[in-house]
């Protein structure tokens, strides 16, 4: 792929590694506080896609851009949308057709019924998320509980990295690490699941508590989650709100767990 500008792929890749060394953080805490997803973040460092003017702004913050650095790395005309939302709700399609033809190229078994119905689950599945995840995973609610001087700032993943597999039927607890790098007190605060609610899908509460968090404390948040009964790629996503289910970080790219179910 032919990239926008030669140096701006190097010098680019270079300062994130440098901040990611100073600031002792790994690249997903980095790609948090840019909020989008990796595969984006990635393009825009390898100079593979332009950033919008809204991206832009949260890199300059999270990478401590001098004003002559963001000219520098950022200095193409007419910046283009970032396309986080299509290309995440599409990953879910992707996941089931994969899925689909990698059953389809098995041979052939006695339980051709089973076959059938896990195939037609995996595909209502994937346009269950399509239909639903651009409207609640990452547009803002109707009412937020925004206040100035609030931050959060994503820590790791406690238990369960991305990716892991389990197996179909099972009960798990997932836990993240957040930091209140804010000026408020988190106090009445909780984690709201954004994903729709499903027997195809894992199983959580909507929403559960966070403890109380001064300004520069960090907390651990865990929810208790179950697989479904069917094989295939789990995501849930959440987001801090309110006791009400007010956003206070509609902006901020959600905390999620994303698994992969196996029999």
């Amino acid at each position: 792929m032919v990239t926008f500008m030669s140096g701006y792929k190097n010098n680019l890749k270079e300062k994130v590694d440098l901040v990611l060394v100073q600031r002792k953080i790994s690249q997903k805490e980095l790609i948090f506080e840019c909020s989008c997803s990796r595969s984006h973040f990635n393009k825009v460092v390898n100079g593979e896609r332009k950033a919008g003017t809204a991206l832009q702004k949260r890199m300059v913050k999270a990478l401590c851009l001098t004003d002559n650095e963001t000219t520098f790395f950022f200095n193409y005309d007419d910046p283009i949308l970032c396309e986080t939302d299509r290309e995440e709700s599409n990953t879910y399609l992707n996941i089931a057709f994969k899925n689909i033809q990698h059953r389809l190229e098995r041979p052939k078994r006695k339980n051709v019924v089973l076959s059938i119905a896990v195939i037609f689950s995996l595909l209502f599945v994937a346009l269950l998320y399509k239909g639903t995840f651009n409207s609640e995973v990452h547009q803002p609610a109707k009412t937020n509980n925004m206040l100035k001087n609030d931050w959060s700032t994503f820590v790791k993943d406690i238990s369960i990295p991305d990716g892991t597999t389990l197996k179909v039927n099972s009960h798990h607890v997932k836990t993240w690490r957040l930091k209140n790098s804010g000026k408020h007190v988190w106090r009445g605060r909780y984690l709201k699941r954004l994903t729709p609610h499903s027997n195809l899908l894992c199983s959580s509460a909507s929403m559960v508590p966070i403890g109380e968090t001064s300004p520069g404390e960090v907390v651990d948040i865990s929810i208790k989650f179950k697989t479904p009964h069917i094989p295939g790629s789990c995501r849930l996503d959440f987001k801090m709100t309110d006791k009400l289910g007010q956003l206070y970080f509609p902006n901020l790219h959600s905390v999620y767990l994303l698994v992969n179910v196996a029999m």
